[in-house]
Formats: structure tokens, sequence, C-alpha cells
């Protein structure tokens, strides 16, 4: 479990090029990345049958959550996430799944009946979420992302381009579904850190055409349903 502090900004494919090429000159790279500096991020998303968690987030709640199942990388880890926000700050828990439980997830949608009493706090609580609320897969979205890290601060800087969704679960897990492009041409630099920013980072990521943004992929992935 993290407190962390968020920042979001749309920018350029450009803009996105030359940070990229700053950052990597001054920041560590994420281990999950590819020989080409990055790897592929998919997510399948939850919301209940009348999309509360979507309606939360488009209204601009202050004290939200949301659960996701997520993969990074080619056949990479997956994990359950579940991300809550609240005044500005968010605060992950995750746990890892093995394919045969992200499977599962992926065709029917409920967590295993073994989860209500497993020894991990993430599953059981996922498993009371749809119990309570009747959980289920609403979208997945797929982007390509470039990251970077820095320790003092905890820092964590992310690029993420070429942003699609799938209204079908089963593309988290199968590449050939077809996605619909997100926000062609449009970029997004998230920067998270704990309890301070520092100078080094606050300056390496002025662009004169960033855009501060409560940029949403998962909200923006369900406009075309």
């Amino acid at each position: 479990m993290s407190i962390r502090h968020e920042l979001k900004y749309l920018i350029s494919p450009i803009d996105a090029h030359v940070l990229a090429r700053r950052f990597s000159t001054l920041f560590a790279r994420d281990r999950h990345a590819g020989t080409d500096g990055s790897y592929t991020v998919r997510s399948l998303y939850f919301d209940t049958p009348d999309d509360a968690l979507l309606r939360q987030n488009k209204e601009g709640v202050s004290r939200r959550e949301k659960w996701r199942l997520r993969t990074y990388g080619e056949g990479g880890t997956l994990r359950l996430e579940k991300k809550a926000k609240h005044a500005g700050s968010s605060e992950k828990n995750s746990c890892p799944l093995s394919p045969e439980e992200a499977q599962e997830l992926v065709n029917d949608g409920r967590a295993p009946l073994a989860w209500e009493s497993c020894d991990h706090p993430v599953k059981r609580e996922f498993h009371g979420r749809q119990e309570a609320y009747l959980l289920r897969a609403a979208s997945v979205v797929c982007y390509r992302r470039e990251a970077f890290t820095y320790a003092p601060g905890n820092v964590r800087l992310t690029i993420d381009s070429h942003i699609a969704s799938s209204p079908n679960p089963r593309a988290l897990l199968d590449p050939s579904i077809p996605l619909i492009p997100i926000d062609p041409g449009r970029v997004l630099l998230e920067v998270k850190f704990d309890a301070f920013l520092p100078d080094i980072v606050r300056a390496a990521i002025e662009t004169p055409g960033a855009v501060r943004s409560a940029y949403s992929k998962y909200a923006l992935g369900r406009r075309y349903e």
C-alpha cells in the first residue's frame, strides 16, 4: 500500500519524443521496458451493472475507487489492482494472479469462490465488492508505455501513447481482437510521487505544449459504447 500524488498532462507525439529522450538521460528506465524502451500495458476494468464507477469518474467524485486486471508487457506479469483516489492523492493495492486465475476472470467476469477466504486481502476485497455491487468486466484499455523512475521522492514518470480500447473482455489476453483508438494524436504524461516532487523532475517535465488534465483512459474508452 502506498499513498501517491499524481499529475497528468496531455502532450503531442513530438513533445512525447522530446521528453522521452530527456528523461532517458536523467532517470532510470522501468524494468518492464523492452529493447525499444517501451512495453504494452493492457487493463480490464470492472464496473457495476449501472456503471456507477464510470459515473463517479465523470462527475469527479472526490473519494472513489476502480478495479482492474492488468498485464505488463507481452506475456508479462498479471495483477489484480485496486486504485483508490481521495482529494488529489491515490492509493494502490495489488496482488499477482496466475494465468489460470486471470483467464477465469476474463471468461466469467467473476472471482473464484475460493477468494472469499483466501490469504490475500486484495482478492478477498474484490470478491466482497463483486458480492455487494455485482462488479463485472466492462472494458479493456491498451497502450504503449515508456516509464522512468527517480528514487528521491519515489518518482515514476510514464508516457502513454497509441491508447485504444475494446468492450470485449477477452481482448485483455488476445491481441488479435480489434481495438478502437482513443484520442489519436495525443499522448498522456503521468507524474507520480510520494511526499515531494524533486526540482530536477519538475524542470524535466516542463514543455510548452503540455495541458494539465484529469484524463481517464477508462472513461474515454467507454464513450463509444
